[in-house]
């Protein structure tokens, strides 16, 4: 019985691993930024990283031209305007990166939990996908900067692509 029960266990948890795809494909490391954030000093702009979209880990704030970081690979990642000092009447979000939402605030989850509530815009484009070989792309990285801030809803304009592919070689896209 106790074999059959950690055969059971051992078959239930690998559907649900990331598995890589067959031969041929590789992994595209693909990197986000927000350009302009220095732009909007009234606010603070953070990032809430949300364990497969929809458990809030917390946020972190962005600053200019910092990479976009989700954690595992089905987390999802929504961004936010908060002003400043709405922000400080309530506490502070401390986190400055990933890392440090180990020990996130009340706060911070409560923000993230608001903003996977009100559906808020998600970064698509952060962390890795696998690709067919027959594409050479190692890396593809973001360039957006802000066009509008609405209530806490940031409207980003992509601006920039930079695609590196297997070879070394850039091809910067400007929009």
């Amino acid at each position: 019985m106790s074999r059959l029960f950690f055969l059971l266990i051992l078959i239930l948890s690998n559907l649900n691993c990331d598995m890589p795809p067959e031969d041929g494909y590789h992994i595209n490391i693909q990197n986000t930024y927000v350009i302009n954030i220095n732009q909007y000093t009234k606010y603070e702009i953070l990032a809430c990283p949300a364990y497969t979209g929809v458990e809030p880990m917390g946020c972190y704030k962005l600053s200019n031209n910092q990479k976009i970081e989700k954690g595992y690979k089905y987390n999802t990642v929504y961004l936010l305007a908060i002003e400043k000092k709405i922000l400080n009447n309530f506490g502070d979000i401390s986190a400055t990166n990933i890392e440090e939402l180990e020990d996130a605030s009340k706060l911070s989850i409560q923000i993230a939990q608001y903003a996977i509530d009100k559906n808020f815009d998600t970064i698509k484009t952060v962390g890795y996908a696998y690709i067919k070989d027959k594409y050479p792309i190692s890396e593809e990285s973001y360039f957006y900067k802000i066009e509008n801030i609405t209530g806490n809803q940031i409207m980003l304009k992509l601006k920039k692509r930079i695609i590196t592919f297997i070879s070394g070689k850039n091809n910067i896209i400007e929009y």
